[in-house]
Order: C-alpha cells, then structure tokens, then sequence
C-alpha cells in the first residue's frame, strides 16, 4: 500500500470502554498493550477497512482487516464493547450512526 489511509472514526478508550480479553494480540512472543483508542480507516486502493489499535502517543500497535465497515464495527464491540454510535468522524464530529456509511 503505497498511499496514506483515511482516517473514518475513531473512538477513545475510556473507563467504560475496555477490553473484554476476548481477543490477545501478539507480537512475536510478546503479548501488545492495551490500546488507549481505535481507528477505522481505509486506504484508496483496497476494498475493505482496518481497525487501527493505537497507543497512548497514536501510534498503531495492530491492525485487523475487514471486508466491510460493518464488520470493523462488530470487532471492536466484541473486543472493547464499542458501541457504533461511540465512533467519531475526525472530520465531521459526527458518530458512526450520523454518517450513513455502509
């Protein structure tokens, strides 16, 4: 992926937000921390959407992919119990629900 990814909500991780320890994410051995928000983006020339797990500082930790939004979505409720009305459109303000994107 040659292009940069676009960035089409994100949602911090606060107190009532936390990970259920459903999923565990691993580097090498090494099981990742925590992550303190997540991403949804896009890059223009694949077809599906990645949850970006980012740190403190917003730098990616993981990413899972997803054939649709709708999936990304449901990952990170099963995950953190993100709600998709919790989500935020950088851009606009708007929740998840507001934008209509499918």
């Amino acid at each position: 992926m040659s292009a940069e990814s676009i960035v089409l909500f994100h949602v911090k991780l606060t107190d009532g937000l936390v990970a259920t320890g459903k999923a565990i994410h691993r580097h090498g051995e090494s099981v990742l921390p925590t992550p303190q928000s997540l991403e949804i983006a896009k890059y223009p020339d694949v077809s599906g959407y990645y949850l970006f797990y980012l740190d403190g500082n917003f730098e990616q930790l993981t990413d899972t992919f997803h054939d649709d939004l709708k999936s990304a979505f449901a990952q990170a409720e099963w995950e953190f119990g993100v709600k998709e009305s919790e989500w935020v459109s950088p851009k606009e303000g708007q929740t998840g629900q507001q934008t209509g994107i499918e």
